[in-house]
């Protein structure tokens, strides 16, 4: 975690922490990139510091907002599990044209649409990485309204039902 720090009365205070995610890097089939991305902590201090409005989901960033919410509520039950040894990375070819949002480990790879309906465009980069076989688990987080399976075994879920079983233990085991 990367942290800006000021001092207040002989005191750090940290704010604007952000996390950054590294690519994932043993495909077997396709050569992938090694471009960290970095999450805010907190965007809500990012965008009053920048003094942008409160997002609606008609704006092109509410997918963006969206997806980092997802991460952190990754990295937070990574970390409150104690799972150290799992790594939150994420999966993006070297073209730069295929990226699945968050790989967690050997063990799942999550793609975060904001969509209230997953279509097969949206599907087209975590099939790909399925072709790999390397993961257990293939899960689209989304607003839609219920979960569901698809015929190739990607899982959509809810983004409820996706925190849900993220903190009763089903999405990460502890290895």
């Amino acid at each position: 975690m990367i942290t800006a720090a000021f001092i207040l009365q002989d005191k750090p205070v940290r704010f604007l922490a952000a996390t950054f995610i590294k690519t994932y890097g043993k495909t077997k089939k396709r050569k992938e990139t090694s471009f960290p991305r970095f999450y805010f902590f907190d965007v809500g201090i990012a965008r009053s510091i920048a003094q942008m409005t409160v997002p609606t989901e008609t704006m092109t960033e509410y997918g963006t907002l969206f997806e980092t919410y997802i991460a952190m509520e990754l990295c937070a039950y990574t970390d409150y599990a104690g799972l150290d040894n799992t790594d939150i990375t994420y999966y993006r070819t070297s073209d730069g044209k295929r990226e699945v949002d968050f790989i967690i480990g050997d063990e799942a790879a999550i793609e975060v649409k904001s969509a209230k309906s997953v279509t097969d465009k949206h599907l087209a980069n975590l099939r790909q990485l399925r072709e790999e076989g390397i993961f257990s688990k293939y899960i689209v987080v989304s607003r839609e309204e219920s979960p569901r399976m698809l015929d190739d075994g990607i899982l959509i879920l809810p983004w409820k039902d996706f925190l849900n079983k993220l903190w009763s233990g089903e999405i990460i085991t502890k290895q």
